[in-house]
């Protein structure tokens, strides 16, 4: 889109160059005033692109450090079922009462599983809430990025409509001059005769 018109405003300015116009500051000004446009344009999109790729680096983050807490915790619960698995084993090995030793075994293995579990499900809670957070904010700013997008794009159209309308009006008041200056250029000449 930014290309096509862009491309249209050089056009014009080239017609603008190359027209017979006789008042070089109208002819300036004009020229200035596209000029203006063109400048400005890339910028609005330039705008509008930094946005979207702030929104991508937020998301991308945000599902880094999710990922990151639940390898933590995963690990610490695996941490806790082999120190348990080693206490158990340590108890059996050293323990004249072989049931007893596998009794308290077992229930360190189910203590540290449930707490293991407990970990892990904190994780996945939290990596959760993180995740459904960072999606409502990106969503949001991706709302007002797509506001903010169609306000600027609107405010471009408008202003180069406007430009556009009174260049037109220029140009038609400068063919009226050149040829009421026609005109007068051929009654004098007819006088003369």
């Amino acid at each position: 889109m930014s290309v096509s018109i862009i491309d249209e405003l050089s056009s014009l300015i080239d017609m603008i160059n190359n027209s017979p116009m006789r008042n070089g500051s109208v002819k300036n000004q004009l020229i200035q005033m596209i000029e203006d446009i063109m400048v400005q344009l890339p910028t609005v999109i330039s705008e509008a692109e930094k946005i979207t790729k702030r929104k991508e680096e937020i998301l991308s983050s945000a599902q880094s450090l999710a990922n990151q807490k639940l390898i933590t915790a995963e690990n610490n619960a695996n941490n806790i079922v082999t120190q348990a698995n080693e206490k158990a084993q340590a108890v059996l090995d050293n323990n004249n009462l072989k049931e007893q030793a596998k009794m308290r075994s077992e229930q360190m293995i189910m203590d540290a599983q449930q707490k293991a579990n407990s970990i892990v499900n904190k994780a996945n809670e939290y990596a959760q809430r993180l995740t459904e957070d960072t999606i409502a904010k990106t969503t949001k700013m991706m709302a007002d990025s797509e506001v903010q997008r169609s306000r600027l794009e609107s405010d471009t159209y408008n202003y180069v409509s406007s430009m556009l309308t009174n260049l037109e009006q220029t140009l038609h008041n400068v063919t009226i001059d050149v040829k009421n200056n026609q005109q007068a250029l051929r009654l004098q000449s007819n006088r003369k005769k």
